[in-house]
C-alpha cells in the first residue's frame, strides 16, 4: 500500500463530509488543544466552511470517557476528532458507532483496527507512510481540504506548521522531509511562505541580543532569558551593533557571513559553560520558515507560531489559537500575543527554578530525568519538557520530567526525545507498558508521551522505564 491508498481513504473522509453539509447535517470538530490539533482542526473547520457548511469547534486536552458520553447526548451527526491519539479509537466506536471519524497520524494498533472501518480512520502504517517524520495531522487535514477543492491550496502554511509543532524538521538543514516538503512547495509557490537557510532564533526585527535573550528554541543556558551575556557575546562578537543611524542593529540586517561569525561567537560560549557536548554549527542553524505575516508579529516565523499555539493551550484558550490560525490578525491576535508574553513569563519562573537547583537533573548518560515537584505546574509540564529538550545540551538525549498532580493523588510525567536522540523505541509503547499494569494511564504523540500513576506506584514505574531504557540502549 502507498500514496494512491491513503488518496483513496481520504476520498472517503471528503464523501462523509460533502454528504453531510449538503444535507445540512450538524457537525463537531474535537481537536486536540495542542499546536498541532490547532492548525489541524482549522483546516478541517476552514475546509467546511467553504463547502458552505457550519460547524462547532471544541478544543480539550485529552479526550476523556465522560466527554464522549457529553458528545453523544449532544446529538450533532457527524464527529470529526482530531490529533487525539489513535488509542481513543476503541472508546469511540463503542460510544458513538458509526457517526464519527479521526484524523490522527499516529498508528493505530492491530488490534484497534481490526474492529474499524476505512471510512472512519486513516493508518498511515498501512499506506506505508511513517507518520512521525513524513507528516502530521495537520498535514492529513490538508491533503482532506485538498480532497474538496484544490483552491485550499492556501492552507498549506497551517501543514507546514504542524509539521513543525511535531518536531518533523529532522531533514537537512533542519528541513521537513516526505510529503511535508510538498507542503512547503506548495505555500511557496503561491507566496505563503518563503524559506532560507540561517540562524535558528527568532525575533528577525529585534536587535541580536535581544533576539538571542528572548529565543525559547533553541533554549541557550546562559544566554536565553540572561540580555547582560547575551549583549557582551554580541559586543565581544566582533560585530558592529549599532547602524549609521545610531540605532541597534536587528537580527535581520545580519549577512550570512555575520550570522556565521555569531554562529561561532555562541559555541565558543557554550565551550566556556557546564556542557559536556559542544554543538555543532549545525545546531544553531536550520531552514527558517517564514510566513507572510507582519514581522512585528509572533506568528511570522512558523517555529515561533507554534509556541505561540502552544501558549494558548496552556491558557486553555485553544478558541484563540484556532482564530489565529483561520486568518483572524485584529483582537484575537492582539489577545494571543498577550497570551504568549503571560506564557514565557510563567516558562521563565518554571526553568529558572530547575536550573537553579541542579538536584532536579539526574543524567544517566542518554537519558535525562527531571523532579519538578513543587516548580513545574501540571498544566506546564508538556512545555516544559520540550523547552528542555530543545537546549542545546540535551537535544540527543531521552527527557523524562515528572511532576505532581494539583489533588497530590498522581505523578505526571512527560517523556520526550531531542531531534539527536536515537533512542530506538516508540515512547508512545514505552510509556503504556510501564504505566498502565500498574494503574495508570498514557496519552500523546508519537514524540512526545504523558502519563499519570499512581503516588505509590512510583518506584514501579521507575524500575519498568530505566530497565527499558537501558535494555533498549544496549541494543543499539
Amino acid at each position: 500500500m502507498g500514496r494512491k491508498e491513503l488518496y483513496e481513504r481520504l476520498g472517503q473522509f471528503n464523501e462523509r463530509i460533502e454528504s453531510a453539509v449538503e444535507n445540512e447535517k450538524s457537525i463537531a470538530i474535537v481537536a486536540s488543544v495542542n499546536p498541532d490539533g490547532l492548525c489541524s482542526g482549522s483546516i478541517a473547520a476552514a475546509c467546511i466552511s467553504r463547502l458552505g457548511g457550519r460547524c462547532f469547534i471544541r478544543t480539550v486536552m485529552e479526550l476523556t470517557p465522560e466527554m464522549i458520553a457529553d458528545l453523544k447526548a449532544s446529538g450533532y451527526d457527524l464527529f470529526i476528532f482530531i490529533d487525539l491519539g489513535a488509542t481513543t479509537v476503541n472508546k469511540l466506536r463503542d460510544t458513538l458507532d458509526a457517526r464519527w471519524l479521526l484524523i490522527d497520524h499516529q498508528n493505530i494498533t492491530d488490534e484497534a483496527q481490526g474492529r474499524l472501518t476505512a471510512d472512519t480512520v486513516i493508518n498511515l502504517k498501512e499506506c506505508g507512510i511513517d507518520g512521525g517524520k513524513e507528516i502530521s495531522s495537520g498535514g492529513l487535514a490538508y491533503l482532506l481540504a485538498l480532497e474538496a477543492s484544490n483552491k485550499n491550496r492556501d492552507l498549506s502554511k497551517l501543514a507546514v506548521v504542524s509539521a513543525l509543532a511535531e518536531k518533523q524538521d529532522i531533514g537537512e538543514k533542519r528541513s521537513l522531509i516526505g510529503i511535508n516538503s510538498e507542503f512547503v512547495n506548495t505555500a511557496q509557490s503561491i507566496g505563503a511562505l518563503s524559506v532560507k537557510p540561517g540562524l535558528l532564533i527568532t525575533g528577525e526585527t529585534m536587535p541580536i541580543a535581544e533576539a538571542i535573550t528572548s529565543n525559547l528554541s533553541p533554549c541557550i543556558d546562559g544566554l536565553t532569558w540572561n540580555y547582560e551575556n547575551s549583549y557582551l557575546l554580541t559586543k565581544n562578537s566582533g560585530l558592529r551593533l549599532k547602524n549609521k543611524n545610531g540605532q541597534w542593529r536587528i537580527l535581520a540586517e545580519l549577512d550570512q557571513e555575520e550570522r556565521g561569525v555569531l554562529t561561532e561567537a555562541i559555541i565558543k560560549f557554550m565551550a566556556t559553560s557546564a556542557y559536556t557536548e559542544l554543538p555543532q554549527p549545525e545546531d544553531l542553524t536550520g531552514s527558517i520558515y517564514s510566513l507572510r505575516e507582519d514581522p512585528e508579529t509572533s506568528i511570522r516565523d512558523a517555529r515561533q507560531f507554534v509556541e505561540l499555539l502552544k501558549a494558548c493551550g496552556y491558557a486553555n484558550k485553544g478558541g484563540i489559537g484556532i482564530g489565529i490560525c483561520m486568518g483572524d490578525r485584529r483582537d484575537i491576535l492582539d489577545e494571543g500575543e498577550r497570551i504568549f508574553l503571560a506564557y514565557k513569563e510563567t516558562l521563565k519562573e518554571n526553568i529558572s527554578r530547575i536550573f537553579s537547583e541542579r538536584w532536579r537533573f539526574n543524567d544517566s548518560g542518554n537519558c535525562v530525568y527531571v523532579f519538578g515537584e513543587g516548580a513545574v505546574h501540571e498544566t506546564m509540564i508538556d512545555s516544559v519538557c520540550s523547552f528542555l529538550v530543545g537546549c542545546l545540551s540535551l537535544n540527543n538525549k531521552i527527557l523524562l520530567v515528572r511532576t505532581i498532580t494539583k489533588d497530590n493523588s498522581h505523578y505526571k510525567f512527560c517523556i520526550t526525545r531531542g531531534f539527536r536522540s536515537k533512542f530506538p523505541l516508540i515512547l508512545e509503547d514505552l510509556v503504556k507498558s510501564s504505566s498502565e499494569p500498574i494503574g495508570g494511564a498514557a496519552w500523546g504523540r508519537l514524540n512526545s508521551t504523558i502519563c499519570e500513576i499512581p503516588l505509590k506506584k512510583l518506584d514501579d514505574f521507575m524500575i519498568s522505564i530505566r530497565t527499558k531504557i537501558r535494555d533498549a540502549e544496549f541494543e543499539y
